[in-house]
């Protein structure tokens, strides 16, 4: 290792990851793939069955990040108007004959979406607008959010009664989908051995000394909304209380610019294109592309042809998530001994983020897990399909598509060189042998992907 030292953002989300997950036994790779979305300002989808600590994961989250929190507990009978919130009389100003919009619990920086498909598809889709653009729309009157907006929202197994399906519109916004570990004997051990409640996160809002309570969600509100928030004599206190809140503001806009400004090793940026072309079944291009293998081109048919269901190919917002969730994945846990801010994403990075962005965006086919499983020693499939049969798949994809070839591109003309360039890439073994053995260590670790 260099002694060279490691970049304040990288330290910054190792301390992040211990804060978080004190108490939280074997979660580590959840915990990371969760801040990483939160830099890259993407939501997360927790799948797993009641009492493995969901809730409470993003609790401290929330707290860990400084972040207010707000909770909807999702449930049959639930209204798209209990989310967003709506008209209210102003009875605290002894004004009942003038409405006013009560902000809903939506308006939080780290909202906790709990149980999310117990709710009808109706209220479901109440969180589409504000997932995907930051607002929310209330009878013709259009909200901003405050920044940063992350949803975490918790589901049950849909085997478990009374739970309805996400439709794929909603499912589609969330950066990634996680699974909850199963702890293993070390982890169980010390859930057992460590008796102690976990310690109530701590509000990042400072206790007022003096006067009535103040809202967070209306600090939110009226910070994201100066133009619509009610017009009444400011509270002194407002100041002081909504100071966490900026600061929380200005760091994560500060780090999603380095994010952004992170460049892409070819390796990754041709990735990104072989993947969509192969799901979406482009084959011609994908040969006349030149960087797979015939090999490759056979194995992308066979699991695409076979496996994937015809139609449902990746779309563009899974590109951006997955360019996105990689440079953020670099910016937080590199294993470069760089001091660079911003590293490019190599293999290492992107394998610890293709499956969770991947698991609930690639449509399989009925029975695919028992052909896969019947057929995989004929094809020494390159991973064990073990508790995750759909992350083996992924990652096998996922290899399939990997560029190992070459590919001329033109550069597009600048000032400083007005005519186009040619240049010729070559992609060597080394991106792709990275990226099979940190999918092998995604797949096999005790706190990851199951």
């Amino acid at each position: 290792m260099s002694d060279q030292p490691r970049s304040p953002y990288r330290q910054w989300a190792a301390k992040m990851l211990a804060d978080a997950g004190a108490q939280l036994f074997g979660m580590d790779e959840v915990i990371r793939l969760c801040i990483v979305a939160y830099c890259a300002g993407g939501h997360v989808l927790l799948e797993g069955n009641p009492g493995f600590g969901k809730t409470t994961l993003v609790r401290r989250l929330a707290a860990a990040l400084g972040l207010q929190e707000g909770r909807i507990q999702f449930t049959p009978d639930l209204m798209p108007s209990d989310i967003t919130g709506t008209f209210m009389p102003r009875y605290a100003s002894n004004r009942p004959d003038e409405w006013a919009f009560e902000p809903g619990p939506i308006f939080a920086s780290f909202l906790l979406a709990d149980e999310i498909n117990r709710a009808t598809p109706k209220t479901q889709s109440a969180l589409l607008e504000a997932m995907a653009e930051g607002q929310v729309t209330v009878l013709g009157q259009t909200y901003r959010l405050p920044q940063p907006f992350v949803v975490m929202a918790t589901q049950n197994p849909l085997d478990h009664s009374g739970t309805y399906a996400l439709p794929e519109a909603q499912a589609d916004r969330f950066m990634f989908k996680l699974l909850m570990p199963v702890p293993d004997a070390a982890a169980a051990h010390k859930i057992v051995v460590d008796r102690r409640p976990i310690a109530p996160a701590p509000s990042p809002t400072p206790a007022l000394s003096d006067g009535p309570p103040i809202a967070p969600r209306r600090l939110l509100f009226a910070a994201s909304n100066p133009d619509q928030a009610p017009r009444e004599a400011p509270d002194p206190r407002e100041h002081a209380l909504r100071r966490p809140f900026d600061e929380a503001r200005h760091s994560f806009v500060q780090r999603a610019d380095l994010i952004d400004s992170a460049p892409l090793l070819p390796a990754v940026e041709w990735h990104l294109v072989t993947l969509f072309l192969a799901s979406n079944r482009r084959y011609a291009e994908l040969e006349r592309l030149g960087v797979l293998s015939g090999d490759q081109l056979t194995r992308v048919r066979t699991l695409a042809d076979e496996l994937l269901t015809p139609g449902h190919g990746l779309g563009p917002r899974a590109l951006i998530n997955l360019d996105r969730a990689a440079r953020a994945w670099a910016f937080c846990f590199s294993t470069l001994p760089s001091a660079d801010d911003a590293p490019p994403p190599d293999g290492n990075d992107f394998a610890h983020v293709l499956i969770p962005v991947l698991r609930h965006r690639l449509k399989t086919t009925f029975g695919w897990e028992e052909l896969y499983a019947r057929r995989e020693p004929a094809r020494r499939a390159p991973f064990p399909l073990g508790d995750d049969p759909l992350g083996a798949l992924i990652a096998d994809f996922a290899l399939a598509t990997a560029p190992t070839g070459q590919i001329t591109v033109r550069d597009e003309p600048t000032p400083e060189q007005p005519k186009p360039q040619k240049r010729l890439i070559t992609f060597d073994s080394y991106y792709r042998e990275l990226l099979r053995k940190e999918l092998s260590t995604v797949l096999g670790a005790a706190g990851g992907q199951r």
